[in-house]
């Protein structure tokens, strides 16, 4: 278990020392995150196409950094990296996310922050409900400026992000990320609900809760669970799945006779979930049994979603059919197998099944040898195919992660690990 965990802590050190020398050190963007960086070479990809100009700024990018440096901040003992620094780099990026969000506009949700905009462009936009931009810059600000202790700015945001959570548990979340080969934004379903709204709700809440202490908090976080074990789950055989998209009937939606499915999602979700779970276990007053029931239905769906996306080599393709068994993507992102290492860890803190430990051993083996294989800097390669081979595509954003995918599950493993 040593060799796993040393894997881990350098893998947590080495991403943040590219983000410290590149943000910070090097101020690449005036206090903004850049890692437009091919984490192979570790060489810049400005010139790559017109996503990754050195001047596009990705919102979704911004608020998973304070997030992430603030979940840096919460596990030192960890770290050999300088804790000055990293507040350095996260007070930086308070201040220029500051005067976006305290815009009174913002506040009274007239308008939304762009998924991408240009440093000396503008900044929002105008959606009728709230984006995962909005989500992923407000759950940011709230947790860093919890962790900072500004109540001022915690209170007045923590308003914002009740709202924001409220909306994604109704099922109105909009997601505003970018198509990068129609070179367009999203255009929001009008006949679906996506899944995505429940689970960033899930980590939201917890956020929201370690300001607020307020129970009714928790409660958000613990009825977007419910939501996905219910809404959002489907019996294929003998088996519960997550919908990634159900219809206004509360339908899943189902396309060439197949539910075709993001298996990543699902484990991140139930990994979340399962934490999110752990973590509250003393405070929350449902019926013990009940609990017991729904962590059986989580750790029943991700071993089932991780079974049909697996590949041999213990990649997780991106998409699958549910029914048919179908690979529809075969492109295997790394922050798959960093959430499936949680999920199985949360599992494994439940059940104490050796086959789940062995899984977990299988992953840490997988993100070795195929995401880390052959760099003497540990940040992960993002994107391999079914074979395990390098490919060149976008994930969610041109910035590769800084943490949020890969450190903050890190930390959870082996918080789990040393307790």
């Amino acid at each position: 278990m040593k060799k796993n965990e040393n894997i881990l802590i350098k893998t947590v050190n080495d991403v943040m020392k590219l983000t410290l020398k590149r943000s910070l050190f090097e101020n690449r963007l005036n206090g903004w995150i850049d890692m437009k960086v091919n984490p192979s070479t570790l060489q810049d990809i400005y010139d790559k196409n017109a996503w990754c100009s050195r001047n596009k700024i990705y919102s979704w990018i911004q608020g998973r950094a304070l997030e992430t440096i603030t979940e840096y901040l919460n596990n030192e003992k960890y770290l050999n990296l300088s804790k000055s620094d990293l507040i350095q780099l996260g007070d930086n990026l308070f201040k220029n996310i500051y005067p976006l969000v305290m815009d009174e506009d913002y506040l009274s949700n007239k308008k939304n922050i762009k998924f991408v905009f240009d440093l000396a462009g503008d900044k929002y936009n105008y959606f009728p409900k709230p984006t995962i931009s909005d989500m992923f810059i407000i759950r940011g600000m709230v947790s860093y400026a919890t962790y900072k202790g500004d109540n001022y700015i915690s209170e007045i945001l923590s308003n914002k992000l009740k709202y924001i959570i409220d909306t994604s548990i109704n099922g109105e979340l909009i997601n505003d990320q970018l198509d990068y080969t129609a070179q367009i934004e999203v255009n929001y379903f009008k006949d679906r609900v996506g899944i995505e709204g429940a689970m960033l709700a899930i980590g939201a809440s917890q956020i929201l809760y370690n300001y607020t202490n307020d129970y009714n908090d928790i409660l958000l976080g613990y009825m977007s669970i419910i939501n996905i074990t219910s809404l959002f789950s489907k019996k294929i055989d003998t088996n519960n799945y997550i919908m990634d998209y159900i219809g206004f009937d509360n339908n899943p939606i189902i396309t060439n006779d197949d539910y075709i499915n993001n298996p990543g999602h699902c484990i991140e979700i139930i990994g979340l979930s399962l934490k999110f779970l752990r973590i509250n276990n003393r405070i929350l007053k449902e019926n013990k049994e009940y609990l017991k029931n729904i962590k059986s239905i989580l750790i029943n769906m991700g071993l089932s979603h991780f079974e049909k996306g697996q590949n041999t080599n213990n990649t997780i393709n991106l998409k699958v059919g549910l029914i048919s068994g179908k690979v529809y993507n075969d492109c295997c992102p790394w922050w798959t197998s960093f959430e499936a290492l949680r999920m199985f860890i949360e599992i494994y803190y439940i059940n104490k099944d050796q086959s789940v430990l062995e899984l977990f051993y299988n992953q840490i083996a997988c993100i070795h040898s195929i995401y880390l294989n052959g760099l003497d800097f540990y940040v992960p390669i993002q994107n391999v195919n079914s074979k395990g081979q390098i490919i060149d595509k976008i994930p969610a954003t041109p910035d590769i992660d800084m943490g949020y995918h890969t450190s903050i599950p890190s930390f959870d493993v082996l918080s789990i690990i040393n307790n």
